[in-house]
């Protein structure tokens, strides 16, 4: 039988309260940060945690750590998959997962996590969406223009399409006199991220995203900000994430795309250079997996269109 949700916030937001789990949170941040955890990966944790124990309390469920049983992870579970999207439900999974190990082991507040042996929750398979390339040509197209904005968006555009970096890692861009702190390498085309997993790596780019580099860094040294070390500059400083976001969404409207979203270059990039024949190998070190199962995932949306390329090039069936 379902578990009653009545009492529970319809959205997942957390309830204020104290004692039980929460005591122990800082004890686990610092764990996190020790393991060298980035900050949103800190943060995701912690309101798995809170919106938990949110849970817990608006059923009238034990919330102090050595209490909580299994059930009482299976009924938060139950509630997520049928409020929220298979993937909330296993991002949240994840999250507990992680405190309940921490906490049984290097946290030693408990014996046995009451999630040992648990499922994670099934995410079904979804095809990443990408934009065609006569989409990529428009979204371009509506950034030309000579004044600061459009040089910038220019150079942000195809920085993004050409190496597939995440927003993140585009953001914490650096320009530096120094070459320490300095992370793009304009002669040899390529350029050092800070990525997930806070890892270094080394990425690429072409001669036309160099261009539109060279053209954007003219103008940035004119800008009030220019003494600043990030590489993307806004109106009043660094441009941040909203910042970065709305550019994109702007220039996809100019461009007659409806609304797009950053990840989308991402998508695009991946596409490109599956449809080119790049190895799976190659892919996960210059976009920064750790694993092949994500190269596979954002390869699948576009599987079929690049079959149905191969055979016609092929064309087996005409040689007979």
């Amino acid at each position: 039988m379902r578990q009653s949700i009545d009492s529970v916030p319809q959205r997942d937001t957390a309830v204020n309260v104290e004692g039980g789990l929460l005591d122990e949170l800082s004890a686990f941040r610092r764990h996190l940060r020790s393991r060298n955890r980035a900050p949103k990966t800190v943060k995701t944790y912690e309101e798995a945690i809170q919106r938990f124990v949110a849970f817990l309390t608006s059923h009238g469920m034990p919330t102090s750590v050595e209490a909580v049983r299994r059930e009482h992870v299976e009924a938060f579970m139950e509630y997520l998959a049928g409020n929220f999207t298979a993937a909330t439900a296993a991002n949240r999974y994840r999250s507990l997962q992680a405190f309940w190990k921490w906490a049984s082991t290097d946290g030693e507040l408990i014996t046995k996590s009451p999630m040992e042996r648990m499922a994670p929750p099934k995410i079904p398979q979804q095809d990443v969406p990408v934009m065609r390339e006569e989409d990529l040509k428009k979204l371009l197209a509506a950034c030309e223009g000579a004044d600061f904005e459009a040089r910038r968006d220019m150079a942000l555009l195809r920085f993004m399409l050409d190496s597939g970096c995440r927003i993140g890692e585009v953001l914490g861009l650096r320009v530096s006199k120094d070459a320490e702190e300095n992370d793009l390498a304009m002669e040899g085309e390529t350029a050092r991220v800070f990525g997930k997993g806070r890892r270094w790596r080394v990425t690429s780019f072409g001669a036309r995203t160099g261009k539109a580099l060279d053209r954007y860094l003219r103008l940035r040294r004119q800008h009030p900000s220019a003494s600043s070390p990030a590489l993307w500059l806004g109106r009043r400083g660094p441009l941040t994430d909203q910042g970065l976001r709305l550019i994109i969404r702007r220039r996809g409207e100019q461009a007659g795309l409806g609304r797009i979203w950053p990840h989308m270059t991402r998508h695009a990039t991946a596409h490109g250079w599956a449809s080119a024949g790049m190895s799976e190998s190659d892919m996960m070190r210059l976009m920064g997996w750790s694993d092949s199962a994500m190269a596979k995932r954002y390869a699948s949306g576009t599987a079929v269109q690049r079959a149905v390329s191969m055979h016609k090039k092929l064309r087996l069936g005409d040689r007979f």
